[in-house]
């Protein structure tokens, strides 16, 4: 059940904010969405892998309610979206810190 809100409420919020994001500017108004690509990819890639672990954890549920014990490639599948979360957000930390580096030393606003 759980599973199923997260991957429900995530893909909802990914739809939601493609629509945000995609909107264009209005004259005299001012952009939506003020990041840049990176920035963008690196949201709908931890959006995305968050979708996949509510999936792979409602598989998982159903899984074992039907047959009473784990499944492995489930298991392993859970962890292997596990990493990807956790990589995710490792990365746009670390891309998020060597954008404001880059723009201290260049002597520009982040």
């Amino acid at each position: 059940v759980i599973g199923l809100l997260l991957s429900g409420g995530i893909g909802t919020l990914a739809w939601k904010l493609n629509g945000f994001v995609r909107q264009p500017v209005l004259p005299g108004g001012s952009p939506r969405f003020t990041g840049n690509q990176e920035v963008l990819t690196d949201m709908f890639l931890l959006l995305g892998s968050l979708c996949a672990f509510g999936l792979v954890s409602l598989f998982m549920g159903i899984y074992q309610v039907r047959h009473g014990r784990k499944s492995r490639l489930l298991m392993f599948l859970f962890f292997l979206v596990l990493a990807a979360i956790v990589g995710t957000g490792i990365m746009a930390v670390l891309a998020a810190q060597a954008s404001r580096a880059a723009a201290a030393a260049g002597g520009m606003a982040p």
